[in-house]
């Protein structure tokens, strides 16, 4: 079962060892929580304001520098957004890496940054050597091969991606890292990517 609330989440940027994810403090007239769920990795530091379907509600801990840290959590089923600002909220105790709370036992390698289109000093645009171009196929393969719909969008660009937040979270950070060296944007309001 979930619940609808109306509130605002400030969401911001911590850099963890299996890289950077993102963290939400969720305000709402039935209480604060925290959020730690995969949906929030695609989004800039800023405070957000809508819906939120809330699926569960529970308490959670860790430790950091040998104190207990004890929060109350919520699980997002979807959010939906009405208005945002980039504006970066304070800086507060170091968050545990989700990755690192939920080990997968599926490990993705990293991803290798290849240029996507070689230019000449005169702005002339040139083919790409044979061999970037299998590479990067390959690595597009490797991180959207999952959803046959997304890898064709992803090859043939331009069209707005949607990424699914349910899967691995440390494949959904590399897929999200992908489109930003790529050109892409995300539109917090509609969710999805857009190639600029």
């Amino acid at each position: 079962m979930t619940i609808r609330i109306e509130g605002k989440i400030a969401v911001k940027s911590v850099a963890g060892r299996n890289g950077n994810f993102s963290v939400g403090d969720l305000t709402t007239g039935i209480g604060d929580f925290k959020v730690v769920d995969a949906i929030l990795d695609q989004f800039e530091p800023g405070t957000y304001e809508g819906v939120f379907l809330v699926e569960q509600i529970y308490p959670s801990s860790w430790t950091w520098r040998g104190k207990v840290m004890i929060e109350v959590r919520a699980k997002l089923a979807d959010i939906i957004l009405t208005t945002h600002s980039e504006v970066l909220p304070t800086a507060e105790a170091p968050e545990p890496d989700p990755i690192v709370e939920q080990r997968s036992p599926v490990r993705m390698p990293p991803i290798v940054q290849l240029p996507t289109v070689f230019v000449t000093p005169d702005g002339e645009m040139l083919e790409q050597p044979e061999s970037q171009s299998k590479q990067i196929d390959d690595l597009v393969s490797k991180l959207f091969g999952a959803d046959p719909e997304t890898l064709e969008i992803v090859r043939s660009g331009g069209q707005p991606i949607t990424l699914d937040p349910t899967i691995d979270r440390e494949l959904f950070r590399q897929q999200r890292d992908y489109l930003k060296a790529n050109g892409y944007k995300f539109d917090p309001i509609a969710q999805t990517w857009l190639n600029k």
